[in-house]
């Protein structure tokens, strides 16, 4: 029988010509807080690669996801995810998001839930988490033990386990002369400067797009771009789960051309609807306007979809290559379908119909529907959608013009730090009674970032181990108003960099819909959120609420008080955390948004009223941002917005680092801003990381970061970005804004250094300036505009 920390020696050595395998285990199950230590031995002068080979799965009952779930060393050093062969690091699942099974230098990974190890995880087309590459193995792993092993004496393999408790099969020790690849070791991938012709990345004017809209014989609008038609058919929900369906009904013939519009009314027995088209410079712009002709709520199922004139390379929704049969996504509202003539998408546009369409596609159409759109009594609206097409564009052509159209393009600022990250020495220096220049120097010399954002408000008094609900570490919410010691802190620190460096900016931090102030269950029970089944959404701690603040609700009218407070006393600006992010079940709240509802798939009935949080929390942040604008400050935010409203504010907007690519994807119409977690080298390849997305991390993780800011952004690429005052990329090639700006050009090496004399030239022709860079794939170049 095994020993509690599972010491297992050598059970069974069988010989293969190249190849030696030392069986550990063929299953156990080993729950957190026991770890398990597997013992085995080389031979002497041991040249073979040696890799462990084991399957893991949570002990779960259903498929649910993924989290952190194993800690793996050898001889007490981490076996890291560079050292994972048998499948790549990232992965990506049908939602069309993903993750990575590790960190290249960390040793905790990621395991799914799952009830066995069949393949269900990869054939079941409805599970959202559901790995779909052929390259990935769910449960597999196998990673090169190398450099970690030794000759003399036993070496020991340590399991540990988190969250949960996990299933491990099929564990061994393999010794082969056939060596695998390292395909995960960011040094077996970095490529060298390229030589030859390298690709011109240079700005180019926007394409110009020849729109109209023609109304043809069977009464089906159709959009016409060159010689390629789209047809487009509408669907809307009448009673007893019947439909008006717009291509059979009649509709003003003709064509249409830019700066044109057309409309038309349908009367149905409980809304009117009038649909009016404009045709404008790059897009159709669709305004459908209800009005309910009832005395009792009216709920009005839709759909809308555009006939393709070739079958789709790819098509995207909300940025993502999702495999599931439907989407919705409010931060990017968007189906867009790749062809080899171009590319074309469908936008919601005013904030109902971002929070509440949903995107499909078939096998040549792109649609975008609603199910949930209500009136109240007599009331009327209208949701807003458009059409954009690029002919011979791809994603982020198609990306870049709708930025334009939108107004997303206005200066971001940069750069960001905690003032007190880290604790110890930078804490303490806030912490005293006289704060003042020499402390704000100190502070600046350390980091010379542009802007501060404190974290939570804190009690140092209270260690986070022992806190109570009567006593909680972190004040969140209302709480706020009770941590004096914080808010002095805070207070004092405001005071010196007024003094001292009054250009820098200071966000205090609120988070709208955590509370931990004592008591809190009782205050604000008219605000609990809560999730579809009308339970109250806890949250992490037990310390902490969750609650979704109304203008008319209890916890809205004392919220309010802290944003005031904040504002008025301790003269910050307001950092708002996980602002659409941190609460988004829709639920039957006592108040309603006013347009959301569940229907009745077969009589089309209102079955319920609901609310979206982030419609219904919209009117408590439009008083906070007028709040702000009547006292000369602004707002910052974690996430991107959920709708026009907030978007059009031109606040900045960054993505937390472990939101990953899926956030950087969501945030393409928004402000393209990350957040790191990290200073120095690791802090310089979440920068290197984000250029891949389009993205550029506004957090001080060293003088690279310095020289991104300010940027106002002109176009959004993979690899690289080109700003007014700008261009950064991870990418060789030509660069220049097609005009005669010069630049002064710097290049960062994959450790971060400044290089002095890197690959670059300056070349001229015809009055247009440009760059030509060659570095290799680990390098950053930024071009500063003269």
């Amino acid at each position: 029988m095994l020993s509690r920390i599972g010491i297992v020696l050598l059970m069974l050595l069988t010989s293969l010509q190249a190849m030696d395998i030392i069986e550990l285990e063929k299953q156990c199950r080993i729950p957190p807080k026991e770890p398990k230590t597997y013992s085995f031995r080389l031979q002497d002068a041991e040249t073979r690669q040696v890799r462990l080979h084991l399957e893991a799965r949570f002990d779960w009952e259903t498929l649910f996801g993924y989290t952190h779930g194993l800690r793996l060393t050898v001889n007490g050093q981490g076996v890291t995810g560079n050292r994972l062969l048998n499948k790549p690091l990232a992965y990506k699942t049908r939602s069309g998001g993903g993750s990575q099974w590790a960190p290249v230098d960390g040793n905790v990974y990621n395991i799914m839930y799952s009830p066995d190890f069949s393949d269900q995880i990869k054939t079941d087309a409805s599970f959202k988490y559901g790995l779909y590459e052929d390259d990935q193995e769910p449960y597999r792993f196998v990673f090169d033990l190398s450099g970690l092993t030794q000759h003399v004496g036993s070496n020991q393999i340590g399991i540990e386990t988190i969250f949960a408790a996990v299933i491990f099969r099929n564990i061994r020790i393999e010794i082969d002369e056939n060596r695998q690849p390292r395909i995960n070791d960011p040094a077996h991938l970095i490529k060298p400067a390229p030589e030859g012709e390298v690709p011109d990345y240079q700005l180019q004017s926007p394409p110009e797009v020849n729109l109209a809209l023609q109304v043809n014989d069977k009464a089906i609008p159709e959009i016409l771009e060159g010689a390629r038609s789209y047809p487009l058919y509408s669907r809307f929900s009448l009673p007893e789960g019947k439909w008006l369906e717009t291509g059979k009904l009649p509709w003003p013939m003709g064509t249409f051309k830019k700066n044109s519009s057309t409309e038309q009314t349908w009367e149905t027995p409980h809304y009117r609807l009038r649909r009016r088209i404009e045709v404008r410079d790059t897009c159709l712009k669709v305004y459908d306007s209800f009005t309910n002709k009832r005395d009792s709520i009216t709920g009005i199922a839709m759909e809308n979809r555009l006939q393709l004139p070739e079958k789709p390379q790819k098509v995207l929704r909300g940025g993502l290559d999702s495999r599931l049969e439907e989407m919705r996504c409010s931060t990017h509202p968007s189906i867009i379908a790749e062809m080899q003539t171009g590319c074309i998408g469908i936008f919601a546009e005013d904030d109902v119909l971002r929070c509440q369409a949903y995107y499909r596609s078939d096998e040549d159409g792109i649609i975008l529907g609603n199910r949930s759109f209500g009136l109240a009594p007599r009331a009327s609206y209208t949701l807003e959608w458009s059409i954009h097409i690029v002919p011979g564009g791809k994603y982020y052509d198609l990306i870049n013009q709708v930025r334009r159209d939108w107004n997303c393009n206005f200066t971001l600022p940069g750069v960001l730090a905690f003032p007190y990250m880290g604790g110890g020495k930078a804490l303490q220096r806030w912490m005293k009674k006289d704060v003042g220049e020499k402390e704000v120097l100190e502070f600046l010399q350390e980091r010379p970032v542009r802007m501060l954002m404190t974290h939570v408000a804190s009690d140092i008094t209270v260690p986070a181990s022992k806190a109570t609900p009567e006593k909680p570490f972190l004040g969140h919410g209302t709480a706020i108003l009770h941590f004096k010691w914080w808010g002095n802190m805070t207070g004092n620190m405001i005071r010196a960099f007024k003094k001292t460096a009054p250009e820098i900016p200071i966000y205090a931090y609120m988070h709208k819909n955590l509370c931990s102030e004592f008591g809190h269950q009782n205050k604000y029970q008219d605000s609990e959120a809560i999730d579809p089944e009308s339970r109250t959404l806890s949250a992490k701690s037990k310390i902490y609420g969750r609650y979704l603040p109304t203008p008319n609700n209890s916890y809205g009218r004392e919220l309010a008080k802290v944003y005031r407070y904040l504002v008025d006393d301790l003269d910050a600006h307001i950092y708002m955390d996980e602002i659409c992010l941190s609460v988004t079940e829709w639920a039957p709240y006592s108040e309603w948004d006013q347009h959301t509802v569940e229907l009745d798939p077969e009589t089309h009935e209102v079955k319920q009223a609901l609310s979206i949080p982030n419609l219904l929390t919209k009117p408590w942040l439009e008083d906070l941002i007028a709040f702000l604008k009547s006292r000369d400050k602004k707002l910052m935010a974690n996430g991107p917005p959920a709708t026009r409203t907030l978007l059009n504010h031109h606040y900045p907007h960054f993505v937390e680092h472990g939101m990953g690519e899926v956030g950087l994807i969501n945030a393409h119409l928004a402000t393209p801003l990350g957040w790191s977690y990290d200073r120095g080298l690791k802090g310089f390849e979440h920068f290197r990381h984000n250029l891949g997305f389009g993205a550029l991390a506004m957090t001080w993780s060293g003088p690279w970061t310095l020289d991104c800011f300010p940027f106002t952004p002109i176009e959004l690429r993979p690899g690289y970005l080109i700003g007014e005052e700008r261009i950064v990329t991870n990418l060789s090639g030509i660069f220049g804004w097609h005009d005669a700006s010069e630049a002064e050009v710097k290049v960062y090496d994959g450790q971060g250094q400044l290089l002095e004399s890197p690959l670059v030239k300056h070349l001229t022709s015809d009055g247009i300036s440009r760059y030509e860079i060659r570095m290799p794939s680990d390098h950053v170049a930024i071009l500063i505009r003269k």
